[in-house]
């Protein structure tokens, strides 16, 4: 086979995985990705303040496969509240590389990275820088967005470097939430 038709070929199986939301093992068997992670999920959802306020909601997490290759549909509920509630989807990007978007359904999407078993994002929204995690561990998976404000960040800079600047964003808000399988 040429170099050419082998660069192709490579391309194409690529392509496929990549569509198929499957990867292959050391002995060439296929491994679902997110096999582990579809299922519904239930917990109560922390909040905290820096002001000292506490508060807790039942959440839930229901993840599963849409007729899509490489798509799944990423369902968020909050008990009393529609308005934080969503349907969501989460898109395989490159699964090689770990990347995914929650597409929200409103032109809204959100970059995911998913490492060791735990999808990281960082977006900002309204003046707040939010970081969120989904951490997969056995039967549970641990939540949390640390939220900080991004209209009242505190500036440093080295002293010899005038564009070694520093910005810092104070937080003001945690949720977490243990999610367990149901």
């Amino acid at each position: 086979m040429s170099v050419g038709k082998l660069k192709s070929a490579l391309l194409f199986i690529g392509l496929i995985l990549f569509l198929s939301g499957h990867s292959y093992s050391q002995d060439e068997k296929p491994v679902r990705l997110l096999e582990k992670w579809i299922g519904s999920w239930e917990g109560s959802l922390e909040i905290t303040t820096v002001e000292g306020k506490n508060s807790q909601i039942d959440m839930r997490l229901e993840i599963s496969e849409t007729d899509t290759p490489g798509v799944f549909k990423w369902i968020l509920k909050y008990s009393g509240s529609d308005r934080l509630s969503g349907n969501y989807l989460l898109r395989v990007q490159n699964s090689g590389a770990g990347t995914y978007i929650l597409d929200e359904n409103n032109s809204m999407k959100i970059d995911y990275y998913l490492y060791d078993n735990t999808f990281y994002a960082s977006f900002s929204s309204q003046g707040s820088l939010l970081s969120s995690k989904y951490r997969l561990a056995g039967d549970n998976i641990y939540f949390e967005v640390v939220t900080s404000s991004m209209n009242n960040s505190n500036i440093s800079a080295d002293s010899s470097e005038e564009n070694n600047l520093v910005y810092s964003y104070p937080v003001f808000a945690l949720q977490k939430a243990v999610l367990q399988k149901k």
